[in-house]
């Protein structure tokens, strides 16, 4: 089986000697390329060949340019000297319609990191580029560094020689690979990366210096990896808790979210702008979609109206404003929903020129390019047309692109497109501003100089200790503590007992563990001295690590986004029975009647836990302490507050992690605060406004709420 040559010849990065110090002059400050100094001056960039791909490196004027084309003369497009819109624009003109069509398409990679991370010409992706002139691939990162970093460069290299239709040299247009948020614990499962708390964790540290020391981290570490794109961040404010991503935002404050997009897209990007060093940010949903009807995600049919308003719409569209104005964001995802009490068209936000093109471009000032959410296209049932239900597939390519959108994410098939083109559903200068805008991009990010990686450093960059004691202090700055031990009023004075920290040589039940080898996590707990024990009452703590409120699906629905029950109570007293729910009775451990109700379905690994752990106690006269640490996701604690002694909140954290703040490890205290407020009941939450944010009644803890250890 025939592989692709692995030879990487590049010629050094210099400044190109001729006049005294070289070519310095020819710049002045109005320098428009990529490659300038601070003072203006032209730097001559590394160029990236591979043997075998009929490409070599032409100097012209004393530089060193890629001759793409392989025409032997340096083309406007392969002129690093030039702007990147002189470069895209002169590019677009030379590409064809079949190349037009499978540039903007942007499936996910058809085929998996081979286990060399060498690519045959029978691999799909291979076909995919050298026929289907694909450029694009979203990456399920599940191999080593240097595997998949190996792998990128076998991609780039297939694009460098890859054939025009005809049989004549290609345009040599690199591919660009990108994927979804990696380091987070919700997405960090191959341990190939230094692990963070998930973004929502990064709302609790409230330091956007935290955030931006960790974008930049997990840019080098994804450039290593040859991964150039990250479909993040998510840039919409959480003021509807019931939404099932309020965990992949950084919370509910407008201000808080809008400083932490800014830091994280500039961090990613290289700077100010997206630069030769970066990595493409894709900050979505644009126009921010947190206010879903009663918690309804757009994914589905039930969740496909927002309704935001006029009063609370700028406060939605203050991150997205700071990520084009001032980290000018290089890519751009829509939402799906349709924006029923504002005055858009009532299309979903990717078929929408209201929201793409007059506000995010004409008014907003974005100068990145548009990519479709990974349903907006899809040719079934579940497809996430809202709006345009009634449209063929080509007839919904046409309306997307016509309305601004740039990129098709996840569709892979060229043939709609193409027929959306013929059949003129989709104009010819549309689809020539889609390239263009991705162009531009591509561009910026020098891929078009050198697109390859040195997969042999590839291990050592995503395995640095430092970056990954980088990620576990923040993991420790995100846990936050909202109840620690009881207060007592004696008089005039408050007297507080407080719980925790746990002395080092306590008697631990400890269950969800993640890291021990045993349910009462003896080996991990012995890492602090303490002694594990097999049931609570025999302990001096009790942890509990507990998720959120989980329901089973309704009759006939699910999807991505939760076609069930939104409660944030394990005990639905008020279910929805329109969807086809049937209430029941339900008993709980301590004996307590609840008629009909639906109840969680993780009920039993949740809620029950607390309340057996509780009656076994008492019954056995024990002063054990509960400790319930929940994961993440908004609930409401008012079921079970009473019956604990400590409440923390973690945000994608290791069980050693949260175990050094519970232990004090070293001195450490909790630091953290919410960044969503803990309602006290489904009522009030059913009262609240989805498109407010922390407007609940009475709520249990508010936002920004956090606790620490008394000295």
């Amino acid at each position: 089986m025939k592989k692709i040559l692995t030879l990487l010849f590049i010629v050094s990065a210099f400044y190109a000697c001729g006049d005294d110090e070289g070519k310095k002059d020819e710049a002045a400050a109005g320098c428009e390329s990529i490659y300038c100094d601070e003072a203006g001056n032209l730097v001559q960039p590394v160029i990236g060949v591979r043997e075998g791909t009929g490409k070599s490196v032409i100097t012209v004027e004393g530089y060193n340019f890629k001759d793409s084309n392989g025409n032997g003369s340096l083309d406007a497009y392969e002129d690093w000297r030039l702007s990147i819109s002189e470069r895209a624009e002169d590019l677009v003109g030379k590409m064809n319609l079949n190349e037009k069509v499978g540039f903007i398409n942007a499936p996910g990679l058809s085929g998996s990191v081979t286990a060399d991370g060498l690519i045959p010409e029978t691999h799909n992706d291979y076909i995919a580029i050298t026929t289907l002139h694909r450029r694009y691939g979203l990456i399920r990162l599940s191999s080593g560094p240097e595997q998949t970093a190996t792998f990128s460069n076998s991609l780039q290299q297939i694009c460098e020689g890859a054939l025009r239709d005809d049989g004549s040299t290609g345009l040599g247009i690199p591919y660009v690979v990108s994927a979804d948020p990696l380091h987070g614990s919700n997405s960090n499962t191959t341990g190939n990366l230094s692990l963070w708390p998930n973004q929502i964790g990064f709302g609790a540290i409230n330091d956007p210096k935290i955030t931006r020391e960790f974008a930049e981290i997990a840019r080098e570490e994804l450039k290593a990896n040859g991964i150039r794109m990250t479909l993040s961040p998510m840039a919409d404010i959480a003021t509807e808790l019931r939404w099932s991503r309020v965990t992949g935002t950084f919370g509910s404050n407008k201000d808080v979210a809008a400083e932490n997009v800014v830091q994280y897209i500039k961090g990613f990007q290289g700077g100010d702008k997206l630069t030769p060093q970066g990595v493409i940010c894709a900050v979505k949903h644009f126009p921010g979609h947190g206010a879903e009807w009663k918690g309804y995600d757009a994914h589905g049919r039930m969740g496909r109206n927002i309704v935001v308003s006029d009063k609370t719409f700028e406060d939605h569209l203050l991150p997205f404003r700071k990520a084009f104005s001032e980290a000018h964001a290089a890519a751009c995802m829509p939402c799906y929903g349709i924006y029923v009490n504002m005055d858009f068209e009532k299309v979903g936000a990717g078929y929408n020129k209201d929201i793409m093109t007059e506000l995010g471009r004409d008014e907003l000032g974005f100068e990145g390019f548009y990519t479709a959410d990974w349903g907006l296209f899809n040719a079934t049932a579940s497809g996430m047309d809202w709006g345009v239900e009634g449209f063929s597939l080509k007839q919904r390519i046409g309306k997307a692109v016509g309305a601004g959108m740039d990129q098709l994410g996840n569709h892979g098939t060229i043939d709609d497109t193409l027929a959306a083109v013929t059949d003129g559903y989709l104009a010819e200068d549309a689809l020539d501003r889609a390239c263009n805008n991705i162009l531009k991009q591509y561009f910026a990010l020098g891929i078009f100089e050198n697109p390859y990686v040195d997969a042999s450093k590839a291990v050592s960059i995503c395995n640095s200790s430092e970056n990954e004691e980088a990620g576990f202090d923040a993991m420790h700055k995100s846990i936050v503590c909202l109840k620690n031990g009881t207060s007592v009023q004696s008089g005039w004075t408050t007297i507080n007992y407080p719980a925790l920290p746990m002395p080092a040589s306590s008697s631990v039940y400890y269950d969800g563990s993640i890291k021990s080898t045993d349910p009462e996590g003896a080996p991990l707990l012995a890492e602090y001295g303490a002694t594990s024990v097999a049931s609570p009452e025999l302990a001096d703590f009790a942890v509990f690590r507990l998720s959120a409120p989980s329901f089973s699906s309704y009759p006939g629905e699910g999807g991505f986004g939760g076609a069930q029950s939104r409660s944030l109570q394990y005990i639905d007293t008020n279910p929805d029975v329109e969807f086809g729910v049937i209430p029941a009775d339900y008993t709980d451990p301590m004996g307590n009647v609840y008629n009909g109700v639906q109840v969680a379905s993780n009920i039993s690994s949740t809620l029950e836990k607390i309340q057996n752990a509780r009656i076994a106690i008492d019954n056995a006269g024990s002063s054990t302490k509960i400790v319930v640490v929940v994961n993440s996701s908004p609930s409401v604690v008012s079921e079970y507050i009473a019956d604990i002694d400590a409440l923390f909140y973690s945000f994608g954290c290791t069980d050693n992690a949260l175990l050094d703040i519970l232990f004090s490890k070293d001195g450490l205290k909790p630091t953290g605060i919410m960044p969503f407020e803990i309602p006290s009941s489904n009522e009030f939450i059913e009262a609240s406004f989805e498109e407010v944010a922390d407007d609940t009644l009475k709520p249990s803890y508010e936002a920004g709420t956090g606790s620490t250890y008394q000295d």
